[in-house]
């Protein structure tokens, strides 16, 4: 015979119900919200990003993938929040990266007036 009482019994079945039911129903973000975030890091990554914004882009990267272990172990508010601050990053990486591209074509069209004015004052 058990040396516990029913009692004790009944609470250790209660405690592990508790515990299994949070286990069974914890909840997950859905595969959208990733999909989102990875295609906001792969478009910071097509305008050259991590030549100009490395860490805004390390730090997209980084908060997915912790995203990715916090949505696992069911934890999805967390997981929202950084996959938010994850896509914020590769917006702003995505941003910087355009601004470098927008300024280098802004330098060429400089040096090409530049030419033509140079052209032009010639007698």
């Amino acid at each position: 015979m058990s040396t516990r009482t029913l009692k004790q019994q009944l609470l250790i079945g209660t405690v592990t119900a508790v515990f299994m039911s949070n286990v069974a129903f914890a909840k997950k973000l859905p595969d959208q919200s990733f999909d989102l975030a990875r295609a906001a890091i792969e478009e910071a990554q097509e305008v050259d990003a991590d030549r100009v914004a490395s860490s805004e882009l390390s730090l997209a990267e980084s908060k997915f993938q912790e995203a990715i272990e916090y949505n696992n172990d069911g934890k999805d508010k967390v997981a929202q929040r950084l996959l938010d601050q994850s896509m914020l990053h590769a917006e702003h990486a995505e941003l910087e990266g355009m601004q470098a591209k927008a300024d280098v074509a802004f330098n060429e069209v400089n040096a090409a007036l530049r030419s033509l004015e140079l052209e032009i004052a010639r007698p």
